[in-house]
């Protein structure tokens, strides 16, 4: 009996001893399977987590291949030598002989000139068109003054016995005033008018007064740069209707007209000042013909006026 229990106890000693190994060998496997786990963690997170922008800077910060630089064949003052050439190319267009191909390089006092304003590479600027352009193709204004009548020839009648009698009477002042139409702003301008004239005449009875309307058709031939004061002759012919003839006749006398005057710029027009000639040729009723007029009358006026703009310039 007592070798029973003594087996008994070494088996159970064996059965415990034998569980404790086993139990050792699982954790030791255990632990050497977490160190391969760590071990594999560690290799691979170094690759995993390998940071991509390192790389991406490198190929950044990588010099750049050098290139070969060739010199420009253009001319470094190609912008100057376009305005030469369009100089030249408007000079020969226009005609104009040595001017300066200067260009206007943007400098105070540089750039060629002509006519008194700027040209910018050859061509004019707003200032010289505005200039060339600044009288109205139309105007109509006023004049007024005075008459001065008088014969260039004595008037003679004959007398019944023989003898002679002088006629001739004495010079005629009086005044004008009037309407003027102007068509053409260039060198040849049209003119009509629309005059009245009252003239006096002295006589044994007294003094006489005599009007009339003088209605001239001129052609205006101006001298001078526009927009400046310019010099004029007015010539052409002229009609008179007497508005105190006496007679229920309509009589029209005409002749010739011929004026010097100036014409000066003053704010939106301009003041014209003329010294003007009338000559009869005859009249409409057949009394007197060319250079058959007793003792050849001639009126002479000199006047003040001022012309208006009309219309766009």
């Amino acid at each position: 009996m007592r070798s029973l229990l003594t087996f008994l106890c070494i088996c159970l000693c064996l059965s415990v001893a034998t569980a404790q190994t086993k139990k050792k060998t699982t954790t030791a496997k255990k632990a050497t399977t977490t160190t391969k786990t760590s071990t594999t963690t560690a290799v691979k997170k170094p690759v995993v987590t390998k940071p991509r922008p390192a790389t991406v800077a490198a190929v950044a910060t990588e010099p750049a291949p050098s290139t070969l630089t060739f010199p420009s064949t253009e001319p470094e003052n190609a912008a100057t030598l376009d305005a030469v050439k369009k100089q030249q190319m408007y000079d020969e267009l226009h005609g104009v002989k040595n001017q300066p191909n200067t260009p206007n390089t943007g400098k105070k006092g540089q750039g060629s000139t002509r006519n008194g304003g700027s040209m910018t590479g050859g061509f004019p600027t707003g200032t010289e068109t505005k200039q060339a352009d600044s009288e109205a193709r139309t105007y109509i204004g006023v004049r007024v003054g005075g008459n001065y009548s008088t014969y260039l020839e004595r008037l003679v009648i004959p007398t019944g016995t023989g003898g002679t009698i002088d006629v001739t009477p004495d010079p005629l002042y009086g005044f004008h005033a009037g309407i003027v139409f102007q068509f053409g702003r260039g060198g040849i301008a049209f003119q009509p008018e629309i005059n009245f004239n009252q003239d006096y005449l002295k006589s044994t009875t007294g003094t006489i007064s005599a009007s009339s309307l003088v209605v001239p058709l001129l052609a205006k031939f101006q001298f001078g740069q526009q927009g400046n004061t310019r010099f004029f002759v007015n010539v052409g012919p002229y009609g008179t209707y007497a508005l105190e003839s006496g007679s229920t006749e309509t009589v029209i006398r005409y002749g010739g007209a011929l004026g010097l005057g100036v014409g000066i710029p003053a704010g939106p027009g301009k003041i014209t000042v003329e010294a003007r000639g009338y000559y009869p040729l005859g009249d409409s009723k057949g009394t007197y013909d060319f250079a058959n007029i007793p003792g050849k009358p001639i009126t002479g006026q000199v006047s003040l006026g001022y012309l208006f703009p009309l219309g766009s310039r």
